[in-house]
């Protein structure tokens, strides 16, 4: 028979080995989402561009609270904030790069993706 502390022992390496794992998968699907976030805002913005009768649109930040003219193109609400151009696409000036929560997602300006 166990005694409780042996109980105890046993989850505690269990918990020690599985932690990292789940915290790992947990990171890689956030960096997705938030990669796929950014790929839909470009998208949305050129979308809204192209629907002007001028192909331009005012620059602005777009925000989760206010998505802006990319509103009707988008699927869902966004998380991160993006710096829209004039053109539709985000500016990745500096100064403008986009952001997303958690905050330890960061944007990777030379490979243009989060991290």
């Amino acid at each position: 028979m166990r005694t409780p502390t042996t109980v105890i022992v046993i989850l505690g390496v269990l918990a020690a080995a599985i932690i990292p794992n789940v915290t790992s998968f947990i990171k890689k699907g956030e960096v997705a989402a938030a990669n796929i976030e950014l790929a839909q805002a470009g998208t949305a913005g050129q979308a809204a561009a192209t629907a002007t009768a001028t192909g331009v649109i005012v620059a602005y930040s777009a925000t989760p609270g206010a998505p802006g003219v990319l509103a009707p193109y988008l699927q869902g609400k966004l998380i991160g904030t993006y710096k829209i151009k004039t053109d539709g696409s985000i500016d990745t000036s500096a100064g403008n790069v986009p952001t997303y929560v958690p905050a330890t997602i960061v944007f990777d300006i030379p490979t243009m993706q989060f991290k």
